[in-house]
């Protein structure tokens, strides 16, 4: 869930994966957006450096973006 600027909320999809052998995949965050600059998300301050971003046009993951987060 996020804050917007007008003081509304939007909620964002976290992808959480573990293997078998309890090895944890990198989280990602998927934005709701139009338009997306990986620059906009490098050394924000207060975000570790191993979470990913990614972007869809309604903030959901799909299966393309699934099969990309495992590769």
């Amino acid at each position: 869930l996020t804050n917007k600027p007008d003081g509304t909320h939007e909620f964002v999809t976290v992808i959480e994966g573990v293997c078998a052998d309890g090895t944890a995949l990198n989280p990602t965050i998927i934005l709701k957006a139009k338009e997306f600059i990986a620059e906009w998300f490098k050394k924000v301050k207060g975000v570790p450096e191993d979470i990913l971003f990614g972007w869809s046009h309604n903030g959901w993951t799909d299966e393309k973006m699934a099969q990309k987060y495992l590769k």
